[in-house]
């Protein structure tokens, strides 16, 4: 999910989706042997304004890696819970969506990861400034070439004239 977080007033100050930039929030738990490839799958988007990485008190090292991602990344910022507690994933999105810089928000969890051009169909669907938040069909290929679609009707595809999920 895609969202605004806040006033159309501010999205109609900027004039275009020039300025088109997304607070990507990744909630971390017990995810230390994936994050690294989601923070980077985040980082090769242009539109990336930040990565927020929401450490939510893990067991195995991941907040030791997520330290060292946000001192190798500009762009990544690292928040923990008070006394490294585990809050839960709803909890620390909105923890990410209180710290958000960007008024776009965008979700990925720490075992998942952004293929290219992932945020292409938003930007140009939140240039009008009517639209306050974009779903994205998600999709698991499997080795054999099978795909099962998330988020998704079939009917939808249908109606697009389509089966391509890029």
């Amino acid at each position: 999910m895609v969202e605004r977080h806040s006033n159309k007033e501010w999205w109609n100050s900027i004039g275009s989706a020039e300025l088109f930039q997304v607070s990507v929030i990744i909630p971390v738990f017990n995810a230390s042997h994936f994050v690294r490839e989601a923070v980077e799958s985040a980082l090769e988007q242009p539109e990336v304004g930040e990565v927020i990485l929401v450490e939510d008190g893990s067991k195995d090292n991941s907040l030791d890696i997520c330290e060292k991602l946000s001192r190798d990344f500009g762009k990544v910022r690292l928040l923990t819970h008070s006394h490294g507690t585990n809050r839960g994933v709803c909890a620390s999105r909105n923890f990410g969506i209180q710290s958000a810089l960007f008024e776009v928000i965008a979700f990925l969890d720490a075992d998942d990861w952004y293929l290219p051009n992932r945020f292409a169909k938003e930007r140009a669907i939140f240039e009008n400034p009517e639209v306050m938040a974009v779903y994205s069909i998600s999709a698991i290929q499997f080795q054999d070439g099978r795909e099962e679609l998330f988020g998704c009707r079939e009917d939808l595809l249908v109606k697009l004239g389509t089966n391509e999920l890029r």
